[in-house]
This record gives C-alpha cells, structure tokens and sequence, in this order.
C-alpha cells in the first residue's frame, strides 16, 4: 500500500484505520481465547490448538477485507478523477 499513487494524509488514514481494525479484531480473539478456556474446556493441548488456528481465522479475513476495501475506494475516486480532467 505504500507503493500507492495517493496522497500522505489519505495513506495516514488508512494506516490509523487498519491498526483500529488490527487491534478489534485482536481483541475479538483475545476474548474468543478466554471464552473458549471458561467455558468450552481447560484442556491446554485443546486451548493450544485452538490458539494456532484462531489468529489465522480472524486475522486474514480482516486484512484481505481492508485491502479490498481500499483497493475499491481508490480505484472509484482514479475514476471519479479521470473523468472530471477529460471533461
């Protein structure tokens, strides 16, 4: 994203915007951790397991969806630009 044809204060935006989102969903797994201890099992070979994967579950969906989102806003305001300088 730093490779971006935008602007430093729109590429700041977008770096506070995806920590905010890291650290939700960190806290979102986090919590799912403690949840699954309290109430699904104390095992800690099952804790772990479900800790290796957990991360991997909620984190990836989150940083392909913020690319994607970016990716599309800037690619409708290029357009929305294009459009108004051939005008």
């Amino acid at each position: 994203m730093l490779k971006l044809n935008i602007s430093r204060n729109r590429k700041i935006i977008y770096f506070i915007l995806g920590i905010i989102g890291t650290v939700t969903v960190n806290l979102i797994r986090i919590f799912s951790l403690s949840w699954y201890a309290l109430k699904v099992t104390t095992d800690p070979v099952a804790w772990e397991e479900y800790h290796k994967i957990a991360g991997e579950i909620m984190f990836l969906p989150w940083l392909f969806a913020f690319i994607f989102i970016v990716m599309i806003i800037e690619s409708r305001r290029l357009n929305r630009l294009e459009k108004t300088s051939s005008s």
